[in-house]
């Protein structure tokens, strides 16, 4: 049975209404999807204009316990996630995105946590890891059915784990770093006829070559790996043993180039590496050894300029690199030497503004910054020093707005971020300082509700948020507030 019980929030005021008719839709078992009662709670935005907006709270563990709802991932037809209802301990929990009702799809580890991890779309099912306490952490997917939900593979059999990690699709195919207790961590795709099957044995041995960084670009999959005679460098696969091979020898000899932040752009996979020569600097590779290439030493010599958090925006690729001269700041290359330029100073002189959680948007560019003046704040730029701007001083003076990473939805950029009166909570912005706006108050006055876990499916803004009344549980947003 599911008992309702509708709350309004307005101004930190909490009003309580009488439960609503209560709703039969299953009773828990073990041989059927297990039904649970979720409280639904209406929170009224506070400064979205014309129409007030409703944000819904899915209550899964009820009053102040926390399911700890997390690994978002949405199918055309629901919002698949881990949670702990208190009873259950954390298992896999599904959310219909026509009616709203959210059930736990089975309790698949029935005595303690399966903590079902990973979740990740691919050819039609959503796979996921999971330890049921009998054949240890191994691969499972579901179709959203409880008959549908089912072990892969038993990669390493009996109580012993696979530890299967990194899941990452390309097109049908789910890849995926394993250990079967004989090779070591190699890596490892779905399939249809064994479940799963070891790609290939790329350092012989129990060693393995520890894939990591796994991702997709232009139909194959790129990754890090050490084969023992290369050191960590940049591999390729299509999925057989015989296409799986390194890419580029970037730091040459058993030294490790260790590529990071692997970025797939359109044009080419972007990434940081370190030679041995000139540090860590920007390197971008079409698959091939010659196509791999460093786009500039941005910081000449040994140091490198540590390129990160790259983004795609309008031809070319942005991401933030630090020089001797103007510390980190915001660059963007459009993979040559020459074009590869710093776009603005932001804090002049050696420290820099430290550029992070760059998303693009509309036609600019948006990333937290500190100028020295400001605190770190929202930012914005349409890739030239001029069209470089602070948005929006949240926390107003020297101290941290801290917004988070944004999400992108229809024309407006949803986000958290700490005016320094309401704590962390959800903004919404169209990129100016006037329509930037706080969404709401889940956890009224200082204290923080710290939304997290941002994803836009099914016309609603999913997120994960703590309140005083709820813990830490499922809301969901209309997205008819970015229109």
């Amino acid at each position: 049975m599911k008992e309702e019980f509708r709350k309004t929030i307005a101004s930190g005021v909490t009003h309580a209404t009488e439960p609503v008719a209560a709703t039969a839709r299953g009773a828990p078992s073990l041989s059927t999807s297990v039904m649970c009662a979720t409280a639904l709670l209406l929170v009224t935005l506070l400064a979205v204009p014309a129409v007030a907006q409703s944000i819904v709270t899915h209550d899964l563990h009820p009053g102040p316990g926390s399911s700890d709802p997390a690994e978002f991932v949405a199918t055309d037809s629901a919002l698949l996630f881990s949670a702990d209802a208190g009873f259950l301990g954390s298992e896999l929990w599904q959310l219909d995105a026509l009616d709203g009702y959210v059930a736990a799809l089975a309790d698949l580890a029935a005595d303690g946590d399966g903590d079902p991890g990973n979740l990740t779309v691919a050819g039609g099912f959503v796979y996921f890891t999971l330890d049921d306490g009998y054949s240890g952490r191994e691969l499972w997917h579901t179709d959203g059915s409880f008959s549908g939900t089912r072990r892969v593979a038993d990669i390493v059999p009996g109580a012993a784990s696979a530890d299967p990690q990194q899941l990452v699709a390309v097109a049908d195919t789910l890849y995926f770093v394993a250990d079967d207790g004989v090779h070591g961590e190699e890596l490892w795709r779905s399939d249809l006829l064994q479940g799963a099957v070891r790609v290939a044995d790329i350092r012989a041995g129990a060693t393995g070559s520890m894939p990591s960084r796994l991702t997709a670009h232009g139909g194959r999959l790129y990754f890090t790996a050490d084969d023992g005679m290369h050191g960590e460098e940049l591999w390729v696969s299509d999925g057989t043993a015989a296409g799986t091979r390194l890419v580029a020898d970037i730091d040459s000899g058993r030294a490790d180039g260790a590529p990071e932040d692997l970025y797939a752009a359109s044009d080419a996979l972007w990434f940081s590496a370190d030679d041995g020569e000139t540090g860590r600097e920007l390197y971008r590779s079409d698959g091939t050894a010659t196509g791999t290439v460093r786009v500039r030493d941005i910081d000449s010599g040994a140091g490198g300029s540590s390129p990160g958090d790259f983004v795609e925006h309008a031809g070319a690729v942005y991401f933030a690199a630090g020089d001797a001269a103007s510390g980190r700041e915001l660059w963007r290359s459009d993979g040559t030497m020459d074009g590869t330029v710093r776009v603005a100073d932001i804090r002049a002189g050696g420290k820099g503004s430290s550029p992070t959680a760059l998303t693009a948007h509309a036609n600019a560019i948006f990333f937290a910054a500190d100028d020295g003046v400001h605190g770190e704040e929202l930012w914005t730029s349409n890739g030239t020093a001029a069209g470089t701007a602070l948005v929006v001083d949240l926390d107003p003076g020297r101290a941290d707005g801290f917004p988070g990473r944004a999400l992108s939805v229809g024309n407006k950029l949803v986000f958290a971020a700490d005016d320094g009166l309401s704590g962390r909570e959800l903004w919404l912005s169209d990129g100016s300082a006037a329509g930037t706006w706080q969404l709401a108050d889940l956890s009224p006055g200082t204290t923080s509700s710290h939304p997290t876990d941002l994803l836009s499916a099914h016309g609603l803004l999913y997120f994960n948020a703590t309140t005083p009344l709820n813990g830490t549980e499922l809301f969901a947003l209309p997205l008819s507030f970015t229109e």
